[in-house]
């Protein structure tokens, strides 16, 4: 290469090089920005619960951030901390403790739920349907059943609710955690119902990118 092509590559394009990958910065995770995880409800607005900007934080155990790739990471163990968010309940949901949870969880464009089923042996199926109940306390769907719009502030002070969860560590198999076997990025939808009647659909992350799991 002769001095002036030599020239041309450290004056034009050594500049563009290195700002791409200023630009870029794979390792950056600066709390509020590459650790935050949105929810919000799809543009069905029929249906009788709309979640609006749910904001969620990811840390791992040692309360750091945690991110992969500039995307929210969960880590279990780890931290999920709420810092935003409403929920509108439209209409008093009486029978709050029956509704039906069926996500649809894909990655690789592969699917470890789909339609309340799960097509993946290791994946167990109670991940793929189940009961709202069964995770959520009976104080806090007393609350959550109302007519209304409900916030974090008023789930803490009207209950012992707490804005950070404390998430436990996986499951294993042959000392294997399912974790581990699963850890990729990750889009989801869930849908919730009521003896088959849809009440809320929201979407994971719901810029329509994706999180991560298990880095």
């Amino acid at each position: 290469m002769g001095d002036f092509a030599s020239l041309f590559v450290f004056i034009i394009v050594f500049p563009l090089v290195l700002s791409s990958f200023l630009k870029y910065q794979p390792g950056a995770c600066v709390d509020g920005v590459h650790n935050l995880l949105r929810i919000d409800s799809t543009e069905d607005v029929t249906l009788p619960i709309q979640l609006r900007d749910v904001q969620i934080l990811f840390y791992d155990i040692y309360n750091k951030t945690s991110c992969h790739e500039g995307r929210p990471n969960l880590k279990m163990p780890g931290y999920v901390k709420f810092i935003a968010g409403e929920m509108h309940v439209f209409r008093h949901i009486e029978n709050f403790d029956q509704i039906d949870v069926q996500p649809t969880i894909s990655f690789m464009h592969l699917f470890l739920c789909r339609g309340g089923i799960s097509p993946v042996p290791m994946f167990p199926n109670r991940f793929c349907n189940f009961k709202l109940s069964k995770y959520i306390p009976e104080h806090y769907t007393d609350i959550l059943r109302n007519q209304g719009v409900h916030t974090i502030g008023e789930m803490m002070t009207k209950s012992n609710f707490t804005e950070v969860l404390e998430l436990p560590p996986s499951v294993s198999f042959f000392g294997v955690t399912l974790l581990r076997m699963i850890r990729d990025r990750y889009h989801s939808e869930v849908r919730m119902a009521i003896e088959e009647k849809p009440i809320l659909h929201i979407k994971i992350p719901s810029d329509g990118g994706y999180f991560y799991v298990g880095y």
